[in-house]
């Protein structure tokens, strides 16, 4: 591009600027601004003035963008809410009853400190393991370990959906070495586990079901 060609885009572009800011110049920086369009500048110094026009404008721009009034009422009644989960729960497992434990009310304080509703918690009866290790190449015992696996459960209801990653995060973050944790929708299955079985009640049930329906022989199943 030629000298001439130079200053000519220069100037159109330095007095399209100056109608932009037109409006919001003082009377005496308008005239100003007049004076400078219409005089001969440096290629040098055009640059500069158009630089801070555009900064200015830009200003301007980000200043009306984000600093303007609030939302229409349309808008804000459309926005879509976020999805609560109804019942949640946390279940952490272990091998050791007094890093449950603790963990367990970690959890349960991380929760409230997130304004989360807390509205359960319990303890599933222990199951208890026997491993067996036998010799290479032999049936004979080589050794008998005994594992007892604890569990704890805390139930939080009507959980946000956008709360809920941050929330896993923090936790897997404290998350104690030999503990496992999972995070589920409450079920039936779920609250059944809570409740240790009646032996006494089981027996009683069964002898009942034996004296309605007693148990015939296999030799006399076929006969009438």
């Amino acid at each position: 591009m030629s000298l001439c060609c130079t200053k000519n885009f220069l100037n159109q572009e330095f007095r399209h600027l100056c109608r932009i800011l037109w409006v919001n110049k003082p009377y005496y920086q308008r005239k100003m601004m007049h004076r400078m369009s219409n005089s001969y500048l440096s290629k040098e110094m055009k640059f500069c003035y158009l630089n801070q026009l555009n900064t200015s404008l830009l200003g301007k721009t980000l200043q009306h963008g984000f600093h303007s009034g609030s939302e229409p009422p349309y808008l804000i009644s459309h926005e879509p809410k976020p999805y609560n989960y109804p019942l949640v729960n946390i279940q952490v497992k272990g091998y050791d009853h007094s890093v449950l434990q603790s963990y367990q009310s970690w959890v349960t304080r991380i929760a409230e400190r997130l304004n989360l509703v807390v509205s359960n918690a319990w303890a599933t009866p222990c199951k208890k393991l026997q491993i067996t290790r036998f010799e290479p190449k032999s049936t004979k015992v080589e050794d008998t370990f005994k594992l007892n696996i604890y569990e704890r459960t805390v139930q939080v209801s009507e959980m946000p959906s956008l709360v809920l990653p941050v929330l896993l995060e923090v936790l897997q973050a404290g998350l104690p070495e030999g503990v496992e944790l999972y995070v589920d929708h409450h079920s039936e299955e779920a609250e059944k586990i809570r409740y240790v079985p009646n032996k006494e009640l089981r027996e009683l049930q069964q002898e009942l079901k034996d004296v309605h329906n007693p148990p015939v022989a296999p030799r006399f199943r076929g006969k009438k």
